[in-house]
Formats: C-alpha cells, structure tokens, sequence
C-alpha cells in the first residue's frame, strides 16, 4: 500500500513539472506573438517618407521617387569641428574711449530675393515654324506627309513643356499659348488642303482654308507684338486683344430671312456665312456651307440687308477695313475791300410817270397824284381800299404791257456841284 502510495506521487510530481515546461513554453510563444504584433504597429511611425507628396521611401534615400523633391537635411554641410576655446587675455586697466558723435544713419532693409520665372526659348517651337514654311512652300502631297512627323516631334516637344508651364511667367504663358494657337491654325488649313483637293465637298473646303489662313495670319500678327513689346504689359493686353478678336470675327452666322442675295446668288433660310469685312456701309460675306460650284459664294451686301436677312449684328470689335481718306480741302477767306461810300444828301421826291394814262379814266386820281401813288409806299388808312382796288387794276394792265419799272430819284443841291 505504501509501494502503490509513493509511486502514485513520483508519477504526480513528474505531470506537474511537464505541465510546468509546456505552460513556459507556450507563454514565451505568446509574448514573442504579442511583441511582433506590437512592432508591427509601431514600426511606420519611424519609416521615412516625403514631406511633398507623403508618400514612403528607402532609408537611405536622398530623393523622393515619385515627385524628386529632395529629402529634408540630405545636402546640408556637417557642422563645422568645434574650435579650442581661446585662452583668457590678462587683466588690464580698461582705458576709456574717445566720444565720437556721428550723424544718424538710416536703416537699410534687405530686399527679399524673389526667384525669376523659367525662362522659354522660341527654339521650343521650332517645329511649329517649320511646319508653317512646309505649307507654304510645298504642293499638298510633299506637305501631308511631312506633317505628320513635324506633328509628331511637335507634340513630343508640347508634352516636355507641359511639365514646366506651371513655373512660367504672364508673358511666357502667352507666348506658348499663341504659338499652341498657331499650330492648331495651321493643322486646320492642312484639314481644309485635303477637302479641297480630295475631298466631296472642294467648295466648303475652300472656305475653311481661307478662314484658316486669316486666323493665322493675326496670330502671327499677336505673336509679333509680344516679341516687339519685350513681354511688357501693355503687349500682351494687345496681344490678348488680337486673340479675342480674331476669334469673335471667325464665327458663323445663318441667314434668318427666306433668303439673302449675294453676288447675284441666292443663300436660302438657314445657311451659314462669315462675314470678311465691312467696309462704307458694306460688308464682304463668304458663304461657309455646302457648296453649289468648285468656288464658294463670295460678294458684298449692304450692311442694312444682312443685319435685316441674318443674325450678324454690327460690332466694333470686327476687324473692319478703314475707310479710304477724304483729300483735305482748305478754304481761305479773303475779306473783300471795302467800297467807297459817298452820302449825297437830298430831298428824295417821285415825280410823275412818264407814261401816258389810259383812256377815258385817269391812272390816278388828283388827290393822290403826288407821294401817295406807288403801292410800295405807305398809304393812309382812308385811302387803303381805293388804293388797293387801283393796284389791282394796275397789276392786270402790266401783266399785258410787262413788268413796271419804279424809279427812285435823288435831288441834289447846287451846292454839291
């Protein structure tokens, strides 16, 4: 019984010490699981990443992979070794300096230094110009397929630009925007090229290319007084201007009216048309829809007609051709010298007509055969009617015989002789 006793107890005491082992066992496992999981945590708060974009790099990583900024600290110079101190300098008896009064000085400032724009060179857009002598210069078989490489070196060049427009300035903003605007001008004449030489509709495409070449010709014009005013303001206000202009005259208008006559053709409701020019109370239209001939419709209409017949409306933002200039005409005024003037006094009397009366009655009665007979002169009212029914008679007897001649004569006195 005691045999069975001691043995029940060693086989007790060796389970316990094993369950021992595997309890340490497997609390060391969970403490190591635990201490990962802790480290995995806490481990990207100390990995580095960029300041610009945020996003993680190597360790020992200077620049950023994504955006190359620099890392914060990568190029800074070490600190310099620190130097022995000096040693102390021996006590000596200070010895006061000398006063010196001096005039106040004004304080200078220091002026930010502030970083110039990228600068932009024409050699960027080389290509467009070459493309611009190309179709110029070429027929239009030589001239489509050497387009094709120029567009393609060209937008090569556009996408290397397109990383730097960001740090451009105003007047290297506008000067490549013009020249993105001249070749989009330039690919729309080469569009219109083909239509008029292989396409269904030559007449259309005619018109196309003739408004190709006008907003190319005043983008040339806008790029040009950039470069003569220097990237000065006020040259890319005008710069700006031409833009705005030329793109508000290249529009399309529609006849609004049943019809409209240009150059003796008929454009009915609905056709669209662009208007060239005005010019004295005319206007220069081209007719941009499909065409009845090889040419398009072209001709002058009076500004009244097509502002009645379509929805084009005056406006001074056209490019309108000046009026020829009138000759000046200068008027001089010479004064006229002035005529002698010699006064005569007198007395002024109206002798008797010479002029036989009529038969049977008198001309005029006795009582008015002096002063009172001339119907120029003033009447008495008692006289008034007879006199007036006389001048009547009178009249009538003159429109037979003629006209009646009044005499006004000037007595001189001897004296004047």
């Amino acid at each position: 019984m005691l045999f069975f006793y001691a043995e029940v107890c060693d086989n007790w005491a060796v389970e316990s010490e094993v369950f021992y082992l595997k309890m340490r066992l497997t609390m060391k496992k969970i403490v190591l699981i635990l201490s990962l999981m802790l480290f995995c945590m806490i481990a990207p708060a100390f990995a580095l990443f960029c300041h610009h974009c945020g996003k993680q790099m190597p360790d020992a990583a200077n620049f950023c992979s994504s955006c190359g900024t620099p890392v914060a600290g990568s190029f800074e110079p070490a600190p310099p070794p620190a130097a022995n101190p000096p040693a102390a300098p021996a006590a000596t008896v200070p010895t006061p300096a000398p006063v010196v009064i001096s005039a106040p000085t004004a304080p200078v400032y220091a002026i930010p230094q502030t970083s110039s724009p990228i600068e932009v060179s024409l050699a960027d857009y080389d290509f467009v110009n070459q493309m611009e002598l190309l179709l110029s210069n070429s027929n239009y078989d030589v001239a489509s397929r050497e387009a094709l490489k120029l567009k393609r070196l060209h937008n090569e060049r556009m996408n290397q630009i397109a990383s730097r427009y960001s740090g451009y300035g105003s007047y290297q903003r506008r000067l490549h925007d013009l020249h993105v605007l001249k070749f989009n001008a330039l690919e729309n004449y080469l569009e219109a090229w083909k239509g008029s030489e292989r396409g269904p509709d030559p007449a259309r495409a005619q018109a196309e290319k003739d408004r190709a070449l006008f907003m190319l010709a005043q983008t040339n014009e806008a790029i040009d007084v950039l470069l003569s005013g220097g990237g000065s303001l006020s040259s890319i206000a005008e710069s700006e201007e031409i833009e705005r202009r030329m793109k508000r005259t290249t529009l399309n208008y529609v006849v609004t009216a049943p019809y409209i006559l240009i150059d003796n053709q008929r454009l009915n409701r609905g056709e669209p048309l662009w208007v060239i020019d005005v010019l004295s109370g005319s206007a220069k239209v081209l007719h941009m829809g499909r065409g009845r001939s090889s040419q398009p419709i072209c001709g002058w209409v009076s500004v009244y007609d097509l502002e009645r017949r379509s929805n084009w409306r005056s406006d001074p933002v056209f490019f309108y051709s000046s009026a020829p200039a009138q000759p000046v005409t200068t008027v001089v005024y010479e004064p006229e010298p002035q005529p002698q003037v010699i006064i005569i006094t007198g007395e002024k009397r109206y002798p008797y007509r010479h002029r036989p009366s009529p038969w049977p009655w008198p001309r005029y009665p006795d009582r008015d055969r002096h002063d009172k007979h001339d119907k120029y002169d003033k009447h008495d009212d008692k006289h008034d009617k007879r006199d007036d029914r006389h001048d009547d008679k009178r009249d009538k007897r003159d429109d037979k015989r003629g006209p009646y001649k009044h005499h006004s004569y000037v007595v001189v006195d001897p004296k004047f002789w």
